[in-house]
């Protein structure tokens, strides 16, 4: 169970690996791993709550800040359905986020591929993931451009670890 939820983890599921990594400390309250687990999905999770609300409130305002509040929480979380509406709605005013997003994405893959993660399965997932970005960068999905480049940059985050 705790190599579950460090797979929801690595792979941005924060409320699934609390779920795992919360079954495995019913079975060992002690086991480090899973508390570890249960610790990071605990912060992320505070995160993304922080920026759904954020977005939340710059939405009421209207205006640019509900563009940038729609990144900041793909930054943290790519896949959030607020994040992704309102970063559809943007547009083609999203397109400067994506770019921004395809600069963390290689900027993450740099540092993972010089601390020698290139063979991990996580690598590899995060270079598929860039390539997504690439075509939906070219198609003008700026939203989902975002999306996929800032599943790379995790992806690639984790493979440096």
């Amino acid at each position: 169970q705790v190599e579950l939820a460090r797979r929801k983890l690595d792979t941005g599921d924060y409320a699934g690996a609390a779920r795992q990594a919360e079954r495995a400390l019913k079975l060992d309250p002690t086991h480090e791993g899973a508390r570890s687990v249960m610790d990071e999905a605990s912060v992320a999770l505070g995160r993304v709550e922080a920026a759904a609300t954020a977005l939340r409130q710059a939405a009421a305002r209207g205006g640019e800040a509900g563009v940038g509040a729609a990144f900041e929480l793909m930054k943290v979380d790519p896949s959030h359905p607020e994040a992704e509406k309102a970063a559809k709605a943007a547009g083609a005013g999203f397109r400067s986020r994506a770019e921004e997003a395809r600069r963390l994405a290689t900027a993450a893959r740099t540092a993972a591929d010089r601390a020698g993660g290139s063979r991990l399965p996580a690598f590899a997932d995060g270079i598929a993931l860039e390539k997504q970005g690439e075509q939906a960068l070219q198609a003008g999905q700026y939203a989902t451009a975002a999306q996929r480049f800032l599943e790379a940059r995790i992806r690639f985050e984790r493979a440096s670890r």
